[in-house]
């Protein structure tokens, strides 16, 4: 299985201290987030990190080349152009084709050690393509909600003004290789993974939720509450 880190974005939300670092590069606990990643998924035993780069990237290339027994593991796709994080996979489909891919955007950061999340993926219901990472919260019109049927996504509904759901989309995804296939021969016109992929493979996503803490650190508050946080 290889792994695609989403940190390519401008990171408005936490304007103004993006307007001088990317946000995959502020710090938590003194350590920028795509570096934390990226430890945490080499101890996982990962050996290919593919990481896409658009705003600031030579600022994030050049932290990553100084990191030693580290920069071995990552590889890059620059963007001129953002592509969203559908296009992302659908422009680099003939990296990305051959084996099981696990998507995760930077700046959730998550205390999950993802080793039964990656499990649940392996022994996934068989009709299921990908598996989701799901977590709960009171806080539905923040995030994409899920209804759930014996573990299965039925139904998905970005940021609604109301639900009943208290499950939401932690957007940590592992596919399979059927799955990254078709997304490129069936939806290659996709921009945005939660709204034009996600609802295409309902009723074959698989369903992990965590107990551990996931936190978008993309936004001030959540930034300021959690910046000397220790994230294992």
């Amino acid at each position: 299985m290889r792994v695609l880190i989403l940190a390519a974005g401008y990171g408005s939300r936490l304007k103004p201290i993006t307007n001088l670092l990317p946000k995959c590069m502020i710090h938590i606990n003194n350590t920028p987030i795509i570096e934390i990643w990226i430890r945490k998924l080499i101890n996982l035993g990962f050996k290919e990190i593919y990481i896409n780069t658009h705003y600031k990237q030579d600022v994030v290339i050049d932290h990553i080349h100084k990191l030693k027994n580290l920069n071995n593991f990552v590889k890059f796709f620059k963007e001129d152009k953002l592509l969203g994080t559908a296009g992302t996979i659908i422009n680099n489909y003939n990296n990305l084709c051959d084996q099981d891919l696990l998507l995760l955007h930077c700046d959730n950061i998550c205390e999950d050690s993802l080793i039964d999340f990656l499990k649940c993926h392996e022994n996934r219901n068989k009709k299921s393509v990908m598996t989701l990472l799901s977590f709960h919260t009171q806080y539905f019109k923040n995030f994409g909600m899920l209804e759930l049927k014996n573990n299965i996504v039925e139904n998905f509904e970005e940021k609604p003004s109301f639900s009943n759901s208290k499950i939401a989309n932690g957007a940590i995804y592992a596919l399979s290789k059927k799955c990254v296939h078709e997304i490129f021969t069936k939806h290659n016109k996709a921009k945005d993974f939660s709204k034009d992929i996600i609802p295409k493979f309902l009723g074959r996503i698989s369903n992990y939720t965590t107990n551990k803490l996931l936190v978008d650190i993309g936004t001030l508050d959540n930034y300021n509450k959690y910046k000397n946080y220790n994230f294992k």
